[in-house]
């Protein structure tokens, strides 16, 4: 579901369903913010239980021109996930805050459901990882200790003199 709005004091949207079963929440702010800021309180409500899952997000884009050349700070586009939001039917309230001298703002909030965590890709992807290195880390080490063991072992202490270097 999705909402639009100018900057108003604040915005309710109509009721929606979420289905299925639990998961996270996706809420994707974009604005046509230009050399300034805004920031936006959300309350995600349970209509049946009252429940409120509230947050606060910052949008701000700035950009210029300097004796660098150009230069931009920011973005216009903000995404905050809410994670775990049982099924149920909800209604998200907007509060919009922004600059004074600022131009109105437009915006649109989208609300995407049981949207993937990437991260847990690359926790996963680490996780692969760690065997080969422990691997590796004990095929160094017998290979060390074989060298060590052998007659061209690499002298490691400069302090031993007993050794006998005689030429035949």
């Amino acid at each position: 579901s999705g909402a639009k709005g100018a900057a108003e004091p604040s915005f309710v949207t109509p009721v929606f369903a979420l289905d299925g079963h639990t998961s996270n929440i996706e809420v994707e702010t974009v604005t046509d913010l230009d050399n300034s800021w805004a920031y936006f309180n959300y309350a995600l409500i349970n209509d049946e239980t009252g429940e409120a899952f509230d947050f606060g997000r910052e949008v701000s884009y700035y950009h210029g021109y300097d004796s660098d050349g150009s230069w931009s700070e920011g973005g216009r586009t903000d995404t905050a996930t809410i994670p775990s939001v049982p099924a149920g039917r909800y209604y998200l309230r907007i509060e919009p805050e922004m600059e004074v001298r600022a131009q109105p703002m437009q915006y649109s909030i989208q609300l995407k459901r049981d949207v993937p965590a990437f991260y847990y890709f690359f926790i996963a992807m680490a996780l692969l990882l760690v065997p080969p290195f422990i691997i590796h880390a004990r095929a160094m080490k017998f290979e060390y200790d074989r060298w060590q063991e052998s007659d061209y072992a690499v002298e490691t202490s400069s302090s031993d003199s007993d050794n006998d270097s005689s030429d035949d």
